[in-house]
């Protein structure tokens, strides 16, 4: 299973050695920003699912400087280490969720549920928080975590990636076709 979660990884990873972690004797199949990337994306497509908060417009902007923040990161125009790759990483996942779910639950209509705004957005950000400290807490290389267990949770945040743009496509799909339709049935072609 590992092989096969390297090479697929291998696609959207470029698995340097130096910046990969290695958890209980086993190297992971992707690099320590992608491996925030994955565990981010997972947290915060479960978090926004619990909780959904507001995505209102400071909610967006938030979540559009943390995709910002890639920027001076993920080209290396900063120095950084292990965990700050892993950090940014987290923080580009839960952007880049928040990003694919927007258009979905405006097409769902499921913006808002019952209960405060306040300790919902709490609990979201409490959420967020929480994985960057656990990242910093855990020492990947020390740790007695499944090396396993980690691979198969990295798999499941792309899986939920992966899911929410095949989703987008689709509600993209369906807009256009909405849209085209009537055009060409008053040209009459």
């Amino acid at each position: 299973m590992h092989a096969t979660l390297s090479h697929a990884f291998s696609w959207v990873c470029g698995q340097d050695p130096a910046h990969t972690w290695t958890c209980d004797g086993l190297v992971l199949p992707c690099c320590q920003r992608c491996t925030g990337l994955y565990l981010g994306a997972l947290a915060a497509f479960i978090l926004q699912s619990l909780l959904r908060p507001s995505m209102n417009r400071n909610f967006l902007w938030v979540h559009g400087m943390f995709l910002m923040l890639m920027v001076p990161f993920g080209f290396h125009w900063l120095p950084q280490g292990p965990l700050l790759r892993s950090w940014t990483g987290v923080l580009f996942g839960f952007a880049v969720v928040t990003f694919l779910r927007l258009p979905l639950v405006r097409e769902t209509g499921c913006l808002e549920i019952a209960g405060s705004r306040t300790k919902r957005a709490a609990r979201y950000w409490a959420g967020l928080a929480a994985m960057l400290a656990g990242l910093a807490a855990l020492d990947f290389e020390a740790a007695r975590i499944s090396g396993p267990l980690v691979a198969v949770l990295l798999a499941c945040g792309a899986l939920v990636l992966w899911t929410l743009a095949a989703a987008n496509v689709w509600v993209g799909a369906r807009w256009l076709s909405g849209h085209i339709r009537p055009t060409i049935e008053r040209a009459g072609v």
